[in-house]
């Protein structure tokens, strides 16, 4: 259908397209009325129009903060579920080092009484030693705490938190 009838038919039509929830868009011309006449129907019309998309809008805007807020909590929930994989990681990981340790301690007293000559054997002494050591010097309260700091696993401020607790699965 054309935008315009350019045929002379004497009827005056005004039309407003685009309009929805059940809201006259339309106001014309008939045998008992004139445009003029329904001005005030056509007023309480666009009024009506305006209230009801400023209705629809503050709907989507209200709904959009929902999600976004919604979004944000399961931005929390995955740091949560990281943060404790790395906690239980690294818990594991100190575990290792000290089951490591005990066992070169072990290895290391059963062969300090062997009597001593320059071979390969008191080379790999040598180093079980240094390893010891090294793995000692990990397991120090001080190493500990700067790793969990590093790693943020257990802050005193915790960013991860959500207020309103978990979200369901």
């Amino acid at each position: 259908m054309p935008d315009y009838d350019y045929e002379h038919s004497g009827k005056l039509t005004l039309e407003i397209g685009g309009w929805g929830g059940n809201l006259r868009g339309k106001w014309s011309d008939g045998k008992h009325q004139t445009l003029e006449r329904v001005f005030d129907s056509i007023k309480a019309g666009i009024l009506a129009r305006i209230t009801y998309e400023r209705e629809e809008r503050l709907e989507r805007e209200r709904r959009h903060r929902e999600w976004e807020h919604y979004q944000h909590r399961r931005k929390l929930q995955k740091g949560r579920v990281e943060r404790e994989a790395k906690r239980v990681s690294f818990l594991k990981q100190l575990a290792e080092f000290q089951r490591e340790a005990s066992d070169l301690r072990m290895t290391i007293s059963e062969t300090a009484s062997a009597p001593r000559t320059n071979t390969e054997y008191d080379r790999m002494l040598l180093w079980a030693k240094d390893r010891l050591a090294h793995l000692e010097s990990l397991q120090t309260m001080e190493a500990v705490t700067e790793k969990l700091k590093q790693e943020k696993l257990f802050p005193d401020l915790d960013d991860l938190h959500d207020p309103e607790g978990e979200l369901p699965s």
